[in-house]
């Protein structure tokens, strides 16, 4: 379970507010769906989400701009061992950018971005679910005896983390079965993703701001529950794969080690030889913020919409744009 304390700290002079009110009691497994390729996985196994409200937000002034602000503390998932106390900050796409952006990202030199959502979409021409339905195939082949709470999912990572999360319960030996269906499952996927990203819709924004950090002096990588390969596909059909140090994707020797484990972003933290604390993680996902606070990464949530904002909300991030163009005005002032 995930709980969340708030107390609302607003500015409203001069704006109209408006409230926006999370579900309660919502499923993970539901919400996933929506961010499916890259949730967190873990959330195969019924962890639940319980979010307070009611959320305020200020709607925009005349001057375009907007303030949310959530004090409370976050309690995550048992297994994380984290919690985080803060506020929140959320700058819309319209707004110029907050001086508490403007001052993340300057004392950023590293900038690491998740890649499916801050960078792409990366099923948006072919959909996870078909992805999902291979795997499911491969699994039910297997005669492996699948989770219930993973069974059925349109989510491919999630199944690929599951079999691995249930082959390690229990005791699986190592070079069995057990591991030649994880590496099938892992082929699988990156061949579905490989496929996918001939067709991923860029971010509006990411491609002119990756540059604009690279001209600006940054160190850039991709940190990435997809398939490296996948990633690397994508950034060269873009043209921006030489702006890049480097990509650390998943590992297809242990899907647990998928975000929220920190281990991707302490690689990206070694490979750029520049101190946790001056780097900074792009993410669009709870997860994606769990391994920045467990490496020592700074964090900044980026969300298309309110649903997004409010995931972001629940999984402790401080700060939260929804447009990268924000990010970009935040760089060059």
């Amino acid at each position: 379970m995930l709980g969340v304390i708030g107390r609302l700290s607003r500015r409203s002079a001069g704006r109209e507010e408006t409230t926006l009110r999370p579900r309660t009691g919502v499923s993970a497994r539901g919400g996933a769906e929506r961010g499916a390729e890259h949730a967190d996985p873990r959330r195969a196994f019924g962890a639940r989400c319980t979010a307070g409200g009611p959320w305020r937000r200020t709607a925009p002034s005349p001057v375009r701009t907007a303030v949310v602000r959530v004090d409370r503390t976050v309690e995550l998932a048992p297994e994380s061992g984290i919690q985080h106390t803060g506020g929140v900050s959320v700058t819309p796409n319209a707004s110029p950018a907050s001086p508490d952006l403007v001052r993340l990202v300057g004392a950023a030199r590293a900038v690491f971005f998740d890649f499916d959502g801050p960078l792409c979409r990366t099923f948006a021409g072919h959909p996870a679910a078909l992805a999902a339905a291979e795997l499911r195939a491969v699994v039910r082949r297997s005669r492996f005896e699948a989770h219930p709470d993973w069974a059925d999912s349109d989510v491919p990572h999630r199944i690929l983390w599951g079999v691995r999360k249930e082959l390690a319960d229990t005791g699986a030996p190592a070079g069995g079965d057990g591991d030649a269906l994880v590496a099938e499952l892992e082929r699988v996927l990156a061949r579905h993703e490989r496929v996918a990203v001939t067709s991923a819709e860029p971010t509006p924004g990411a491609a002119e701001l990756v540059r604009a950090l690279r001209v600006n002096g940054r160190r850039l990588m991709v940190v990435s529950n997809n398939a490296p390969e996948a990633v690397s596909d994508y950034l060269r059909r873009v043209g921006v794969a030489e702006q890049f140090d480097g990509v650390i994707g998943r590992d297809a020797g242990d899907p647990l080690l998928m975000k929220p484990d920190p281990h991707s972003v302490v690689q990206a933290v070694r490979r750029v030889e520049i101190r946790a604390g001056e780097c900074l993680l792009v993410g669009d996902q709870p997860s994606d913020h769990e391994a920045a606070y467990a490496a020592g990464v700074p964090f900044l949530g980026f969300a298309r919409d309110a649903a997004a904002v409010a995931r972001l909300r629940v999984g402790g991030a401080a700060h939260v744009v929804s447009d990268l163009r924000q990010v970009l005005a935040a760089l060059t002032g």
